[in-house]
């Protein structure tokens, strides 16, 4: 099991880069209370996480709601461009 874990963490390890920037430190200390997050650098990673997150939901309710001309729903055609379309 710990064996598993080294391994886990080493693949972890190798997916991550050096970043320097500048951050607002109450923005960052916001961010660590509100993630749980352990250490300033966990909170980053978690923050970015969580915007890549919110942008495939995004994506998942815009194809909901149909914004997708290439969506249909059990045969349905899309309103819009492609109303004119007689079905199968």
């Amino acid at each position: 099991m710990i064996e598993k874990n080294i391994h886990h963490m080493e693949a972890f390890m190798a997916s991550l880069k050096r970043k320097n920037f500048l951050v607002d430190e109450r923005a960052l200390r916001k961010a660590q209370r509100i993630l749980r997050a352990k250490t300033e650098s966990d909170a980053v990673r978690q923050a970015i996480s969580l915007v890549a997150f919110r942008k495939a939901v995004m994506r998942g309710y815009d194809r909901a709601a149909g914004k997708f001309a290439n969506f249909s729903v059990m045969g349905e055609i899309p309103k819009g461009r492609n109303a004119n379309v007689s079905r199968p």
